[in-house]
Parts: structure tokens; C-alpha cells; sequence
């Protein structure tokens, strides 16, 4: 009996020893896994922490990276998501701002935090209806989205020629964010809006200094420089653009044709007119070389097309004109002649008029020959924002109605033209 126990309990003390060991690992386990959640949470925190400083600091590819290193620590919780509004925003993203907001919303991010945020989207994407009378409100809590709002207010009251208000926006932006571009671009922007165009490059200059990655001013300061006749500074800021648009191609070629390029120049056209036909600016300056070169068959073609899409611009009628004369077309070139003569003359006051209105915004007469100038002889959409403009400050005005009853007859809009024409007539 006492040997059968023995051998008893030798086999259980094996079995024994494998359970301890069993049990130790399982307690190692146990603690490597609280260790790794506890180092996987606390790391989530601390990225999240970074990333709400880089925001702070307006350091948004900091952020972004801080943002990736949590998701890969930990799931997405509201904050990580209300802060990915805050970085998809500012970047401009606004398809990933709708989701983020949903996101966040849904994990019980406080409402009054989202929706602070979804008016700041609406006024950086020009829905200026959705923010009302709600600018003093985002501007009392700018923080750190000083330039984004900066830049959305100045949109605002540039669709409405408030110019006058501008200038002090402009400085509060430059002294809050000493290192931002933005508001020289404005500045450079609003210059050449006046055709101050010396102002203008000095603007955009001052913004590439401080970022010199800023496309959209280098393209600016080159159209400024052209108007200039600084052909070949503005050929070297457009070599220097990243993307080669349709638009960056047909002033490259204007800049080619001016310094005596024009086979350079009407190659680069003819390649880009065969991939975007339809773009006016290619349209107009192939035409324009083409009349240079002497195929008039070929550039009233052009510039026929170019007038279809945008019949008010002087330059291309002129273009057009000449191109008619030169093709023995001289009747049809006079009748178009007549028209850019009666534009030039109108033209010719456009600049001191819009001056004026900066200095006198609420001076309604100077405003609506602003409107009417700009519709006819230069830019619809422009004429239509200016004379939009002038109902802010007096809606009764009729010869401002009769001109939009124009415009959205013109257009197709028959609701719209009734509308205007009933108030056109104090009805």
C-alpha cells in the first residue's frame, strides 16, 4: 500500500510542477498584457496631447503625424476625431471635416465644440448664409484659427465690395500671425483688383518670402508682372509653378510671344489647346498668336470660341476685330471696333471709380457704375457680385434690379429676372 502511494504521488508531482509553470506563464501573460494596454493607452494620451499642441502652434503635419501614431495605439475615441476636424479644415479637406464631424459627434464629442467648428467650415467654404450674423461670435474664441477665419471674413466682405473694412482685418491677421503669408496675398490680391499693379507685386513678393511654396501667388505676382511688361521675371516665377495649368501654359506663351518666341510660344498653345479645348485663357492667347503669325483663318477660330464663353471681355474682341480686318472682313471688324472703343472709354474710369468706392463705400451712385462697367465690358460674375453688393446697402435700387433682370434673362433664370424686373419698377 505505502509503494502504491509513492508511486501516486510521484506521478502527481510532474503534473503538479507543469500546472505551477502553467500558471506563471499565465500570470506573465496576464502582466505583459496590462503592460502593453497600459503603454498603448498612455501613448494614445501623449499623442493626443502633441497633437492638440502642434494644432495650437499651427503646426498641421506635426499634428497629422501625431494623430497617426494614436490611431495605431489605440481606437479613435470623440477627441481624436474633433481634432482631426480641426486639421482636415484648416488643410481645406472639407469632404473628411463632414466626416470627422459625424464621427466625433457620434462617439459624444460636446456639441457646442462641433458646431463652433462646423460654422468655421461654412465660412472657409463661402456658405456666408449659413454663418448669418455670427462673425462676432467665432471672432471673440479665434485662437489659433485666426488666418483661416481672417481669410473667410475677407472673402465675405469682398463679395460685397466692402473694401474699406478689409484694411484693418488685413492688419489685425499681420500682427497676430507675423509669420503668415495670408494676408499679403490678400493685400497683393485686392492691388490688383484696383490695377494698382506695382502694389500687387509687392504683395505677392512679401507673401513668397515668407513661403515660398505658395503657387497660387506665384501665378498672381506673374499676372502682375506681365501687366508690368516684365516678361521675363514673370517667365521665371511660372517656370517655377509645380502644376502646369491650362492657365499657366497660355501665360507662359504670352510671355515666350513678348520676347520673341512665338513658334516656342504657339507650339506650347496648340499642344495645350488639343487636351483642353474649351479653356478660354488657351483659347484667347492662340488666337492672339496666331493673328501675330498671320493665320488669321486660324485665330478668328479662336477667338470666336474664346467670345462664345465670355462675350463682355474687351481684349478678345479686339483681338477679333483685328483678326476680321485682316482677313478683308472690314465691316464686321468695324462693328466690333465701335464696341471696344465705347468699352475703353467706359474702362478708361473703371479704376478711379472703384477707388472711390473703397474710400466711400456707402456712395451707391459710384458703385453701380462700378457694376455696370464691370458686367458689361469685363466680367459678368464680377458685375453681378458688384451689383449684388449695392442691395446690401440699398435694396430698393432700381436701375440695380433692371440690370440683374438683364443678367438672369440673359442666364435662363426666368424666376429670378421676373423678380428683379417687378422691383425695377418699385412694384
Amino acid at each position: 500500500m505505502a509503494t502504491a502511494g509513492s508511486e501516486t504521488q510521484q506521478q502527481s508531482q510532474p503534473r503538479r510542477r507543469r500546472r505551477m509553470v502553467a500558471r506563471r506563464w499565465l500570470t506573465w501573460l496576464i502582466v505583459l498584457g496590462c503592460v502593453l494596454v497600459g503603454t498603448g493607452l498612455l501613448t494614445f494620451q501623449v499623442s493626443l496631447w502633441r497633437a492638440r499642441v502642434a494644432i495650437e502652434d499651427r503646426r498641421h503635419s506635426a499634428a497629422e503625424r501625431w494623430l497617426s501614431i494614436a490611431r495605431c495605439c489605440w481606437p479613435a475615441n470623440g477627441e481624436w476625431h474633433f481634432l482631426s476636424v480641426i486639421v482636415s479644415r484648416r488643410a481645406g479637406e472639407f469632404e473628411r471635416t463632414k466626416t470627422e464631424l459625424k464621427n466625433a459627434f457620434d462617439l459624444g464629442w460636446p456639441s457646442r465644440e462641433l458646431d463652433r467648428q462646423q460654422l468655421l467650415a461654412y465660412a472657409q467654404t463661402g456658405q456666408f448664409t449659413q454663418v448669418g450674423q455670427r462673425w462676432s461670435q467665432l471672432f471673440q474664441d479665434a485662437g489659433s484659427d485666426g488666418p483661416e477665419l481672417c481669410r473667410a471674413y475677407i472673402d465675405f466682405l469682398m463679395t460685397r465690395f466692402q473694401l474699406h473694412e478689409v484694411a484693418g482685418i488685413i492688419d489685425g491677421w499681420r500682427s497676430d500671425f507675423p509669420d503668415d503669408p495670408g494676408p499679403w496675398v490678400i493685400e497683393g490680391m485686392i492691388s490688383a483688383n484696383q490695377l494698382l499693379w506695382s502694389a500687387g507685386e509687392s504683395g505677392f513678393q512679401k507673401a513668397l518670402e515668407l513661403d515660398p511654396s505658395l503657387d497660387d501667388a506665384r501665378f498672381r505676382l506673374a499676372e502682375t508682372q506681365i501687366r508690368q511688361l516684365k516678361f521675363s521675371e514673370a517667365e521665371s516665377n511660372l517656370r517655377l509653378l509645380a502644376k502646369q495649368t491650362p492657365e499657366v501654359i497660355a501665360s507662359l506663351a504670352h510671355c515666350m510671344s513678348q520676347q520673341g518666341r512665338l513658334a516656342e510660344a504657339l507650339t506650347s498653345l496648340q499642344a495645350a489647346a488639343k487636351t483642353h479645348p474649351k479653356n478660354i485663357q488657351v483659347l484667347a492667347e492662340l488666337g492672339r498668336l496666331q493673328l501675330m503669325e498671320g493665320d488669321y483663318a486660324s485665330a478668328l477660330a479662336a477667338l470666336e470660341e474664346a467670345l462664345k464663353i465670355q462675350p463682355e471681355n474687351t481684349e478678345f474682341r479686339y483681338a477679333y476685330a483685328q483678326a476680321l480686318r485682316n482677313s478683308g472682313r472690314e465691316q464686321e471688324a468695324v462693328e466690333h471696333f465701335e464696341r471696344v472703343n465705347e468699352a475703353t472709354k467706359a474702362l478708361r474710369d473703371l479704376a478711379r471709380l472703384t477707388r472711390q468706392v473703397v474710400s466711400h463705400p456707402d456712395d451707391i451712385e459710384a458703385r453701380f457704375k462700378v457694376a455696370e462697367i464691370t458686367w458689361k465690358w469685363k466680367s459678368r460674375q464680377d458685375g453681378l457680385a458688384w451689383l449684388l453688393s449695392i442691395l446690401d446697402y440699398e435694396p430698393t435700387h432700381r436701375a440695380t434690379h433692371a440690370l440683374l433682370a438683364t443678367h438672369y434673362s440673359e442666364v435662363g433664370d426666368k424666376d429670378k429676372a421676373e423678380a428683379h424686373t417687378r422691383m425695377s419698377r418699385g412694384e
